[in-house]
């Protein structure tokens, strides 16, 4: 999240006098809401809050908006989920510049020969859209994953998994001439849906996706989660005829 964003959606708020306006769409929703009619009509259907004519169902507070379901805002200006509308599966769907090159070493880790190799932790890509009227951009559909500390670890086992996968895909990406270069905790990812009973809130993972009640889980030595490597915008791709470099 960029300063203006975080002041527009955090801090400014805090210090509005009109607490009615403290959870109206941001400009980064307004983008995403305005192409919510896009998004259906290939598959993928946004929570309430971004749909045409949503009207918020809590109270103008910040209280009444943080205990609403149609309160939860986007965790970052450029991702947003979704359930895709043939099997209510949650997606994460990224805005990207066509520049970063990130939709091209996402692409290659997804293909056939990748995606079956069971070394590749990366991020597998279920889908790339266009951006109407616009050629810079592209939204790329990938599974929705949980943040790899929440639930907590219980056990030295859980950890030791943990780091075994996250190394062994890092491994796989430098063999395949690609360095992550910002592998941060924030762009690890797991998939936790084996642990849950049932559908968790992607903003409130705490609670349940129809906040309906708590979301409750199994350990992760009883269900084990797959984790995986996020966010290429920063990563890489070399030409494995040169000399390999040192970053």
């Amino acid at each position: 999240m960029g300063d203006f964003e975080y002041h527009d959606r955090i801090i400014g708020p805090l210090f509005s006098s009109n607490s009615s306006d403290l959870y109206a769409l941001s400009k980064s929703e307004l983008w995403w809401s305005s192409h919510f009619e896009y998004l259906k009509e290939h598959g993928y259907m946004m929570r309430p809050r971004y749909r045409p004519g949503w009207k918020a169902s809590f109270k103008p507070g910040i209280l009444t908006a943080l205990y609403s379901e149609d309160g939860q805002t986007i965790l970052h200006p450029y991702v947003m989920d979704a359930l895709r509308i043939s099997d209510s599966y949650m997606v994460a769907m990224k805005r990207v510049k066509v520049s970063t090159g990130e939709e091209n070493i996402a692409n290659f880790f997804s293909n056939e020969e990748h995606n079956t190799n069971p070394r590749n932790r990366c991020i597998r890509v279920l889908e790339v859209l266009p951006v109407p009227g616009n050629n810079d951009e592209k939204i790329i559909v990938m599974p929705w994953l949980r943040k790899v500390m929440d639930p907590r670890f219980r056990t030295i086992g859980e950890a030791v998994q943990f780091f075994q996968e996250i190394i062994e895909g890092l491994q796989y990406m430098h063999e395949n001439n690609v360095a992550h270069r910002d592998c941060a905790r924030n762009n690890m990812g797991m998939d936790a849906n084996p642990m849950f009973t049932r559908q968790y809130h992607p903003i409130k993972p705490k609670k349940r996706h129809n906040w309906s009640g708590r979301a409750l889980h199994h350990s992760r030595t009883r269900c084990p989660p797959t984790y995986f490597l996020i966010d290429f915008g920063q990563s890489r791709m070399y030409n494995p005829s040169q000399p390999r470099p040192s970053e």
